[in-house]
C-alpha cells in the first residue's frame, strides 16, 4: 500500500477554496477506506489468530460483549476489595 502525503497549503477564500475543501474531503475519505481495509484484511485476521491461540493455551480470562466485560470487570473489582 504506497504511503500517501497530505499537504496543506494556504489559498485565498475567493481562489478555489471549495474545489481546496473537495480535495480534502475526497483524501479523507480514501485514507479511511484504506485504514478501514487494513483492519479487516490484516489486524482482524491477526487478531482472531491470537485469540484463537492464546484461548488453547489457557491464557484467555474473560471473553464477551461490551456489558458482559463491564461486568466482568466489575465483579474483579468487588472481589478483589474483599
Amino acid at each position: 500500500m504506497p504511503s500517501m502525503r497530505i499537504v496543506a497549503t494556504s489559498l485565498p477564500i475567493e481562489h478555489g477554496m471549495n474545489d481546496y475543501l473537495k480535495t480534502i474531503a475526497r483524501l479523507l475519505l480514501i485514507s479511511s477506506r484504506r485504514i478501514e481495509e487494513l483492519l479487516v484484511k490484516y489486524y482482524d485476521p491477526m487478531y482472531d489468530y491470537q485469540l484463537k491461540n492464546n484461548n488453547e493455551r489457557g491464557r484467555v480470562l474473560f471473553q464477551g460483549n461490551e456489558d458482559a466485560v463491564k461486568q466482568f470487570i466489575q465483579d474483579k473489582i468487588k472481589n478483589k476489595s474483599k
